[in-house]
């Protein structure tokens, strides 16, 4: 799958975060969040959504940790989308795109993998790749991106978490000698 290009040749750079009821390794995503700007120079697009679980997803694993750290309850979850309907959007905004950033390495791809077995009839039509990725040979800019994030405390939400890391990432990306924006 090919990245788009926006006008001028810029990468569009598209982060997705999710949240989840717990760290082990029975939890699932409660919330997933993504973040895309056509250009470093225009705002930043934010969609999320609660995902309701799964029938799958074992309740017991739900961590009240988690829950004061998010500011979600369990109890809200009934409201979110379907894995279905979640996967579905996801598609919808981030298929033509073909690749999306996370930061939260293997947990985050546990999370979309738990997410996609509970929608087995949907196919992500997009590949998940930590944003490290984007700075191969510039670690100036990585160091940047990350003295950015550590100036902003996360939100703990999957929405706004996928905002800063995005703008950090441009605002890193702008800054690079790899011209990073233009490949």
């Amino acid at each position: 799958m090919a990245e788009r290009k926006s006008e001028r040749g810029h990468k569009t750079v598209t982060i997705i975060d999710f949240e989840a009821c717990s760290l082990g390794s029975a939890s699932y995503p409660i919330e997933v969040g993504v973040a895309l700007a056509p250009r470093a120079d225009q705002p930043l697009h934010v969609w999320s959504t609660l995902t309701s679980p799964h029938s799958s997803w074992s309740p017991g694993v739900w961590d009240v940790r988690a829950e004061r750290i998010h500011g979600i309850a369990q109890s809200t979850l009934e409201n979110g989308l379907s894995a279905t309907a979640t996967m579905l959007k996801l598609n919808a905004l981030l298929g033509p795109l073909g690749t999306v950033y996370c930061d939260g390495g293997d947990f985050d791809r546990f999370w979309f993998e738990r997410l996609c077995r509970a929608a087995p009839l949907i196919t992500p039509e997009f590949q998940l790749h930590d944003v490290s990725k984007l700075f191969v040979g510039d670690q100036r800019a990585l160091s940047c991106m990350n003295e950015a994030l550590d100036r902003s405390p996360p939100p703990h939400r999957a929405g706004p978490d996928a905002a800063r890391l995005c703008q950090a990432t441009y605002d890193a990306l702008a800054s690079s000698s790899l011209s990073l924006l233009a490949t």
